[in-house]
């Protein structure tokens, strides 16, 4: 039949794929297939009356099937909204109110679940307001009802204990035992929450214990005694971080602790012979401390000079003994720059080595006066006067042992 249409005229044509999307719409209509139908009725370029009602029809239809099955899905809202959209085009339909009562059901049992793990996890006052709004959807939900008896009985020996912590938080503050009481008191204030007396009795308790702490810290510092400062000042904070003193105090005994750690690390790396380190982390104390640990700053890296210095001193004679004169003058004046006294011998030494460098300097002005006069005797034994003067002169070794080696 398809095959004999394409030979129609083009009227023809059109009014036979209209009839055509006329016919699935309505097989997909009577199959209750309302988003087919409607997509086959609106395909239709100019419909008659009959098949605009039907497009309106299978459109609100379709819609009702999108409310019902996102319903299903648990979408409640995104059903509800749609209902809202249906009932303002045909109020008090039987079908929309049966969906919306559907949704309220499941809206219900969805909160009554969230309800009954508040419960399990012990907020028995979270569990009682949420299962008062899933009674609020359904009040017929037997789950709600039951969850709800169970929540009010757990609240209300909830309430019971947070009554009798409240009044022994009232005793030992009698008793002198305020820390115990605080203790009462923040137990009895989540039992009974947060718009409770005891509240602020634990606020005030709070307080008035961390402005103790903080005079008893300020004690502590003046026998200083850091560590245990730290130690009440940590707990002060912790009480009532709204305490202007004990965080200040805090902040002051932290930036002294940092101070001391340091030190104590630049002077390790002074030991160690590090001194580049040492230094960086003198440095960071000034910018912690400005001027007032400048002269115990000062005082090492003083110590941090002259540790290097024995350092260098030792390397020195070492050189000389292995007739590294260069070297060896190197390090001795490297150490009269940083230090002053200490080593009475090092400038006679440093005198006496540089002579030796100046008759070195002389032997190999003569070895290269011989090589460029191609005289390779005198340029030998030049060079060798050169190495017994001073082993590291210049390249006289490396000359040396080319010619040698010729």
């Amino acid at each position: 039949m398809r095959v004999a249409l394409l030979a129609l005229l083009p009227l023809a044509a059109c009014a036979s794929s209209a009839e055509e999307a006329e016919e699935a719409g309505d097989a997909a209509f009577r199959m209750m297939r309302y988003h087919d139908a409607y997509a086959a009725y609106a395909s239709i370029e100019e419909p008659s009356l009959e098949v605009q009602t039907l497009v309106e029809e299978s459109r609100y239809r379709s819609i009702m099937q999108s409310a019902r099955e996102k319903v299903h899905v648990n979408e409640v809202e995104e059903a509800l909204h749609l209902l809202d959209h249906l009932e303002r085009e045909r109020p008090a339909n039987e079908e929309v109110l049966e969906i919306r009562d559907a949704a309220y059901r499941r809206k219900a049992a969805q909160l009554a679940e969230s309800a009954e793990s508040l419960l399990d996890d012990g907020y028995p006052e979270a569990a009682m307001r949420t299962y008062r709004e899933s009674l609020r959807w359904n009040s017929e939900n037997e789950a709600a009802q039951q969850g709800m008896r169970e929540a009010e009985r757990l609240a209300g020996a909830r309430a019971v204990r947070g009554e009798e912590l409240y009044f022994e938080g009232l005793d030992q503050i009698l008793q002198g035992k305020r820390t115990q009481a605080r203790t009462s008191f923040a137990h009895a204030a989540e039992l009974l929450g947060r718009d409770s007396r005891a509240v602020a009795q634990v606020e005030q308790l709070s307080a008035d214990l961390a402005s103790e702490l903080a005079l008893e810290a300020q004690v502590m510092l003046d026998s200083g005694l850091l560590g245990g400062a730290w130690l009440v000042l940590s707990d002060a904070v912790r009480l009532d971080p709204s305490n202007l003193d004990a965080d200040l105090l805090y902040a002051r005994v932290n930036e002294e602790l940092e101070t001391r750690r340091l030190i104590n690390q630049a002077d390790i790396h002074v030991r160690g012979g590090r001194m580049d380190a040492a230094q960086a982390l003198l440095e960071r104390v000034l910018e912690l401390t400005g001027e007032d640990r400048g002269g115990q700053v000062t005082a090492m890296a003083v110590r941090a000079a002259e540790e290097a210095a024995i350092r260098d001193y030792k390397l020195g004679r070492a050189c000389e003994l292995d007739n590294q004169i260069v070297r060896a003058v190197a390090l001795y004046q490297n150490i009269l720059s940083v230090t002053e006294g200490g080593f009475e011998d090092l400038r006679i030494r440093v005198d006496s080595l540089q002579r030796r460098i100046d008759l070195a300097a002389q032997a190999y002005a003569i070895a290269r006066e011989a090589e460029a006069a191609d005289d390779r005797a005198s340029y030998i034994a030049a060079l060798e006067d050169c190495l017994e003067l001073a082993s590291d002169y210049r390249d006289a070794y490396e000359r040396y042992k080319r010619a040698t080696l010729n």
